[in-house]
């Protein structure tokens, strides 16, 4: 009998390069997530509720990032802290770390 298999949690680190609208900030993020999970996000993004797909994803995917409000407070890498960054940013993180998924 073969000895039982444990599935990889791997991570990758998202960096804006030089030049874009985000430059300088460096997230890193679960690439091995349950696909249950990810099937949520995709399903709440597909029925307009962002709101709470992105909070799902900061709780789920979010590990680190070096963010902070005008204010030069530092804010949370969790669903609460995607609640306190720009649609814009938003959208870009989960482009990034939906085609570092398929790669």
């Amino acid at each position: 009998m073969p000895g039982r298999f444990r599935l990889p949690m791997r991570e990758a680190k998202v960096i804006f390069e030089e030049g874009t609208e985000f430059a300088g900030a460096e997230i890193t993020i679960r690439l091995d997530v349950e696909i249950g999970m990810v099937t949520d996000i995709q399903d709440l993004i597909e029925k307009s509720k962002h709101a709470h797909a992105y909070s799902v994803f900061g709780d789920a995917v979010l590990v680190s990032w070096n963010l902070e409000d005008q204010k030069g407070n530092v804010i949370p890498a969790n669903g609460n802290g995607m609640k306190k960054v720009t649609p814009q940013f938003a959208e870009a993180l989960m482009t990034q770390w939906m085609e570092a998924l398929t790669q």
